[in-house]
């Protein structure tokens, strides 16, 4: 699993040693109510949920880096729904202790930077439920869009039925909002290879550019 680095967190993968820090936030009813599941109970039950993150390889615990101590989770997974977008969506939970510090548009802003830059994803999804105005403030806060929402879209573990809201973001929004500068110069780019197209150009041809181009053009086009 890559491991991703933020100035205060550390996103890794699960460990068997981190059974006492889930559980301690994981029993707690405010932090399960949130994202739909049970407060757990005992350790049992924390580690049965420990054993399917260690073997998931797409679901972070979110470390302080001052202390080691895990407080939440963050995790992606495919977005069937999107049609011709590779397309992932995004869920997270964080410790009660640690809610109204930034830690987890911190750490989702993380995210965004690997699915995006490394992983080169189109879109990326996330869902919370009306009641969950935190969750909702920190997807508006890394620039995701409100798509629809849901009617009575998810049922919870005890019968208790919501709506699910549903935001996403772009890759280009993402790009536009972390470098204006190289979104406007792909912009140019993409109108030329269309305009060359439209002339009766090799499409293959256009659209290998070399390595180079991108920072040539960053230096011709917006010089200084």
């Amino acid at each position: 699993m890559r491991r991703l680095e933020t100035e205060r967190l550390l996103l890794r993968g699960w460990l068997l040693d981190d059974l006492d820090d889930l559980f301690e936030y994981a029993q707690n009813m405010d932090v399960g109510v949130m994202q739909g599941w049970k407060p757990h109970e005992s350790k049992e039950e924390s580690l049965i949920a420990l054993n399917s993150f260690i073997v998931n390889d797409e679901s972070w615990a979110i470390v302080l880096r001052e202390n080691n101590k895990v407080i939440g989770s963050i995790k992606t997974s495919p977005d069937e729904n999107r049609g011709r977008y590779y397309a992932k969506y995004v869920s997270y939970v964080l410790s009660a202790d640690y809610w109204g510090k930034g830690y987890m548009t911190e750490a989702l802003n993380r995210i965004l930077k690997y699915v995006f830059e490394e992983l080169n994803i189109d879109l990326l999804s996330a869902f919370h439920y009306p009641h969950n105005t935190r969750s909702k403030r920190v997807l508006e806060r890394c620039g995701f869009q409100y798509e629809t929402t849901i009617k009575q879209g998810q049922k919870i573990y005890d019968g208790q039925v919501f709506d699910t809201v549903c935001y996403s973001i772009l890759a280009e929004d993402y790009f536009k909002r972390v470098s204006p500068q190289t979104a406007r110069i792909t912009d140019i780019l993409k109108k030329i290879v269309k305009e060359r197209i439209e002339d009766g150009a090799n499409e293959k041809a256009i659209l290998t550019f070399p390595a180079t181009a991108l920072s040539f053009a960053s230096i011709s086009i917006f010089p200084g």
